[in-house]
Protein backbone atom coordinates (compact mmCIF):
# COMPACT_ATOMS: atom_id res chain seq x y z
CA UNK A 1 0.00 0.00 0.00
CA UNK A 2 1.23 3.27 -1.07
CA UNK A 3 0.70 5.86 1.33
CA UNK A 4 1.70 9.99 1.74
CA UNK A 5 2.63 11.84 4.57
CA UNK A 6 1.56 15.41 5.03
CA UNK A 7 0.76 18.35 6.90
CA UNK A 8 -3.15 18.01 7.68
CA UNK A 9 -4.57 21.61 6.05
CA UNK A 10 -7.98 23.03 7.31
CA UNK A 11 -9.91 21.44 4.65
CA UNK A 12 -9.25 17.64 6.42
CA UNK A 13 -10.24 18.90 9.44
CA UNK A 14 -13.69 17.49 9.29
CA UNK A 15 -12.27 14.12 8.03
CA UNK A 16 -9.70 13.73 10.52
CA UNK A 17 -11.79 14.74 13.34
CA UNK A 18 -14.81 12.18 12.10
CA UNK A 19 -11.81 9.14 11.61
CA UNK A 20 -10.27 10.03 15.09
CA UNK A 21 -13.87 9.49 16.66
CA UNK A 22 -14.37 6.58 15.00
CA UNK A 23 -11.07 4.95 15.72
CA UNK A 24 -11.53 5.81 19.21
CA UNK A 25 -15.14 4.60 19.44
CA UNK A 26 -13.76 1.00 18.14
CA UNK A 27 -11.67 0.95 21.38
CA UNK A 28 -13.88 2.45 23.76
CA UNK A 29 -17.65 0.85 22.44
CA UNK A 30 -18.84 4.49 23.70
CA UNK A 31 -19.05 7.83 22.95
CA UNK A 32 -15.67 9.63 22.79
CA UNK A 33 -13.99 13.10 23.11
CA UNK A 34 -10.68 12.44 21.52
CA UNK A 35 -12.35 14.33 18.94
CA UNK A 36 -13.09 17.22 20.35
CA UNK A 37 -10.25 17.22 22.15
CA UNK A 38 -8.07 17.70 18.44
CA UNK A 39 -10.38 20.10 17.65
CA UNK A 40 -9.59 22.10 20.97
CA UNK A 41 -5.47 21.42 20.04
CA UNK A 42 -5.73 22.60 16.69
CA UNK A 43 -7.46 26.59 18.74
CA UNK A 44 -4.70 26.27 21.32
CA UNK A 45 -1.31 28.24 21.02
CA UNK A 46 0.65 25.56 21.72
CA UNK A 47 -0.25 23.60 18.52
CA UNK A 48 2.58 22.19 16.59
CA UNK A 49 0.94 22.66 13.10
CA UNK A 50 4.36 21.59 11.80
CA UNK A 51 3.94 18.16 13.68
CA UNK A 52 0.11 17.78 12.48
CA UNK A 53 0.36 15.09 10.28
CA UNK A 54 -2.09 12.74 7.91
CA UNK A 55 -1.47 9.86 5.98
CA UNK A 56 -3.23 9.49 2.75
CA UNK A 57 -3.81 6.48 0.78
CA UNK A 58 -3.33 6.68 -3.02
CA UNK A 59 -6.96 7.79 -3.61
CA UNK A 60 -6.13 10.48 -0.93
CA UNK A 61 -8.45 9.02 1.60
CA UNK A 62 -7.23 10.02 5.26
CA UNK A 63 -6.45 6.82 7.26
CA UNK A 64 -3.94 7.94 9.69
CA UNK A 65 -3.89 11.12 11.97
CA UNK A 66 -1.49 12.75 14.92
CA UNK A 67 -1.10 15.89 16.20
CA UNK A 68 1.57 17.81 18.99
CA UNK A 69 1.35 20.72 21.28
CA UNK A 70 3.78 22.37 22.93
CA UNK A 71 3.87 21.44 26.96
CA UNK A 72 6.37 22.36 29.64
CA UNK A 73 8.00 20.67 32.46
CA UNK A 74 8.96 23.30 35.36
CA UNK A 75 11.17 21.99 37.93
CA UNK A 76 11.41 22.74 41.70
CA UNK A 77 13.68 25.94 40.85
CA UNK A 78 10.86 27.61 39.07
CA UNK A 79 12.73 27.13 35.43
CA UNK A 80 10.43 26.02 32.88
CA UNK A 81 11.54 23.69 29.82
CA UNK A 82 9.95 23.15 26.18
CA UNK A 83 9.10 19.72 25.62
CA UNK A 84 6.47 18.25 23.20
CA UNK A 85 3.51 16.38 23.94
CA UNK A 86 2.17 14.08 21.78
CA UNK A 87 -1.50 14.14 21.76
CA UNK A 88 -3.89 12.12 19.61
CA UNK A 89 -3.00 9.15 17.44
CA UNK A 90 -5.45 7.11 15.46
CA UNK A 91 -5.71 5.32 12.29
CA UNK A 92 -9.07 3.96 10.49
CA UNK A 93 -10.43 0.99 11.88
CA UNK A 94 -9.96 -0.60 8.41
CA UNK A 95 -6.43 0.29 7.95
CA UNK A 96 -5.39 -0.76 11.59
CA UNK A 97 -2.47 -3.68 11.93
CA UNK A 98 -0.69 -3.10 8.79
CA UNK A 99 2.24 -0.58 10.92
CA UNK A 100 0.46 2.79 9.38
CA UNK A 101 0.28 3.87 12.79
CA UNK A 102 3.83 2.91 13.70
CA UNK A 103 4.69 4.48 10.64
CA UNK A 104 3.20 7.80 11.14
CA UNK A 105 4.79 8.19 14.90
CA UNK A 106 8.04 7.52 13.27
CA UNK A 107 8.20 10.03 10.71
CA UNK A 108 6.78 11.82 13.54
CA UNK A 109 9.54 11.53 15.49
CA UNK A 110 12.47 12.41 13.21
CA UNK A 111 10.34 15.21 12.10
CA UNK A 112 10.81 16.60 15.52
CA UNK A 113 14.08 15.91 16.30
CA UNK A 114 14.75 17.75 12.86
CA UNK A 115 12.77 21.04 14.50
CA UNK A 116 14.74 20.73 17.93
CA UNK A 117 12.76 19.00 20.25
CA UNK A 118 14.05 17.42 23.03
CA UNK A 119 11.43 15.31 24.09
CA UNK A 120 8.20 14.41 23.66
CA UNK A 121 5.16 13.16 26.87
CA UNK A 122 2.15 11.54 25.79
CA UNK A 123 -0.56 9.55 27.60
CA UNK A 124 -0.72 5.71 26.10
CA UNK A 125 -0.61 2.48 26.48
CA UNK A 126 2.74 1.25 27.76
CA UNK A 127 2.92 -1.55 25.53
CA UNK A 128 2.84 0.45 22.37
CA UNK A 129 4.49 3.84 23.31
CA UNK A 130 7.36 1.04 23.82
CA UNK A 131 7.54 0.12 20.44
CA UNK A 132 9.28 3.77 20.17
CA UNK A 133 11.36 3.27 23.44
CA UNK A 134 9.13 5.35 25.62
CA UNK A 135 9.74 5.27 29.01
CA UNK A 136 7.46 5.94 32.09
CA UNK A 137 8.06 9.46 32.56
CA UNK A 138 9.25 9.14 36.50
CA UNK A 139 12.04 7.46 35.11
CA UNK A 140 13.04 10.86 33.76
CA UNK A 141 11.35 12.72 37.29
CA UNK A 142 8.99 14.11 34.99
CA UNK A 143 5.44 13.95 37.05
CA UNK A 144 2.16 15.46 36.65
CA UNK A 145 1.22 19.33 37.77
CA UNK A 146 -0.41 17.47 40.80
CA UNK A 147 3.08 15.95 41.49
CA UNK A 148 1.62 12.56 40.48
CA UNK A 149 2.35 10.08 37.92
CA UNK A 150 0.56 7.16 35.83
CA UNK A 151 1.43 3.80 34.21
CA UNK A 152 0.75 5.52 31.16
CA UNK A 153 2.28 8.68 31.22
CA UNK A 154 5.85 8.14 29.37
CA UNK A 155 8.46 10.24 27.96
CA UNK A 156 10.65 9.79 24.95
CA UNK A 157 14.35 11.36 24.90
CA UNK A 158 14.74 12.53 21.01
CA UNK A 159 18.57 12.77 21.86
CA UNK A 160 20.79 10.89 24.76
CA UNK A 161 21.02 12.05 27.72
CA UNK A 162 18.05 15.05 26.30
CA UNK A 163 16.24 14.68 30.00
CA UNK A 164 19.22 15.07 32.15
CA UNK A 165 18.02 18.47 33.18
CA UNK A 166 14.58 18.62 32.27
CA UNK A 167 12.80 16.72 35.63
CA UNK A 168 9.56 18.49 37.55
CA UNK A 169 6.21 18.56 36.72
CA UNK A 170 4.65 19.09 33.39
CA UNK A 171 1.84 20.89 32.00
CA UNK A 172 0.00 21.87 29.25
CA UNK A 173 -2.35 24.22 27.68
CA UNK A 174 -5.95 24.52 28.61
CA UNK A 175 -7.05 23.63 25.00
CA UNK A 176 -6.49 19.69 25.75
CA UNK A 177 -9.41 20.19 28.27
CA UNK A 178 -12.67 19.86 27.64
CA UNK A 179 -16.26 18.95 29.07
CA UNK A 180 -19.39 17.16 28.44
CA UNK A 181 -21.25 20.43 27.19
CA UNK A 182 -19.16 20.87 24.00
CA UNK A 183 -19.08 16.82 23.39
CA UNK A 184 -22.95 16.99 23.36
CA UNK A 185 -23.11 19.68 20.95
CA UNK A 186 -20.41 18.67 18.51
CA UNK A 187 -21.56 15.03 18.41
CA UNK A 188 -25.22 16.31 17.45
CA UNK A 189 -23.64 17.90 14.23
CA UNK A 190 -21.86 15.30 12.96
CA UNK A 191 -24.77 12.74 13.28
Amino acid sequence: MNLTIEMEREKDYKEVENLIKNAYAEIYEEHTIEHIIAKNFRKGKDFVRDLDLIAKTEDNKIVASVMFARGYVKNFEGKKFEVLFLGTVCVDPDYQNKGIGKLLVEYAIEKAKTMGFSGILTFAEEEYSRKFNFKNADCYQIMLSDGGSLENFMALELYDGSFEKIYGNFSLDKAYKTNKRPLNIYNAKLC
